[in-house]
């Protein structure tokens, strides 16, 4: 009897799909695909779950869902899949879920872009001060993460009247503003040539030192 009435569903359902010029699994996909953004009000529906209750819904009407057929799907869960439903509790605890694994993905990401920025850092001797504590190097940072003396929230800063801000924070906007290697040996090499004896900051930034080497270089030779 149940294999009876599951062909009948699909043959059906079938029908219905070539209508619509949609195969049945994609039309099925379809429902299971929205439901599943909504799972803050919804509990999972399986597959085999959301392909009964089409079926069910094309066998009472083929045109169920001729017009915003998501939606209608989602009030039809509502009225016949009412344990599905999450109640307000649910759906608080459900964000707050949500929120916390969130956070902690951004945390994780924090800390491989901390750890591959340590990697790419171009003055691996440079010291930097860690506030409530001393100067440390940048080659010793990986060390202090992994034991935990320090971590992507660790205030520190290089210069001592600067702002204190965190360590992630910092050798990311070192990494992406300040003058490179290549720039800061290039710039040394022309300060040479022309007898100048200023002082080059590892800290310098990029604009600055691109100013300070086109001021120095024609414009066809500057490939800074």
């Amino acid at each position: 009897m149940w294999r009876s009435t599951c062909s009948r569903y699909e043959g059906l359902r079938r029908e219905n799909a070539l209508l619509r010029g949609s195969t049945v699994a994609e039309v099925g996909t379809k429902y299971h695909r929205y439901i599943g953004w909504h799972d803050e009000e919804f509990k999972r529906l399986t597959k085999s779950g959301t392909k009964e209750l089409v079926f069910t819904l094309d066998a009472e009407d083929p045109t169920w869902d001729a017009s915003d057929g998501e939606e209608r799907f989602l009030e039809e869960v509502r009225k016949r899949l009412p344990h599905l439903v999450r109640n307000v509790r649910e759906q608080k605890g459900r964000v707050e879920h949500i929120k916390e694994v969130e956070l902690r993905r951004k945390e994780r990401q924090y800390l491989t872009d901390t750890r591959n920025n340590l990697t790419n850092f171009p003055h691996k001797d440079l010291e930097i001060g860690v506030k409530e504590g001393e100067t440390v190097r940048i080659r010793e940072i990986k060390g202090k993460l992994r034991d935990g003396s320090m971590s992507p929230e660790t205030l520190v800063r290089y210069r001592g009247d600067e702002d204190w801000v965190e360590l992630g924070e910092f050798l990311s906007e070192w990494i992406n503003k300040r003058a490179t290697i290549k720039q800061i040996d290039y710039l040394d090499a022309l300060q040479k040539e022309h007898g100048i004896s200023a002082e080059i900051a590892v800290d310098c930034s990029r604009k600055e030192i691109s100013q300070r080497i086109a001021a120095l270089v024609p414009k066809e030779r500057d490939t800074f």
